[in-house]
């Protein structure tokens, strides 16, 4: 993953540069597939049946901003000693 990594250069004529969402950081498809260990057909069941934060910038380019999927991640976090209502 590249800290710091801008759009490429191909969104950049889709998308309005003064968006207040195009600051932070973006992560593409196969950076997001490393950050989550996954893979590119897990990654889709995430975006449309987990609620994972995207964008559809051109028919199937996929942009994420990192923290939206720090965010992701965080909120489904589990603490140990939590149990189940089977108890």
């Amino acid at each position: 993953m590249n800290k710091g990594k801008q759009l490429p250069k191909r969104c950049l004529k889709l998308i309005h540069l003064n968006h207040p969402n195009l600051s932070g950081t973006w992560l593409d498809t196969g950076d997001v597939m490393r950050l989550l260990h996954c893979s590119e057909r897990t990654l889709q069941t995430l975006r449309k049946k987990a609620g994972l934060p995207y964008y559809e910038v051109h028919q199937r380019l996929y942009l994420y901003k990192l923290e939206e999927i720090q965010a992701f991640v965080e909120s489904r976090k589990h603490k140990a000693n939590e149990r189940t209502s089977h108890d």
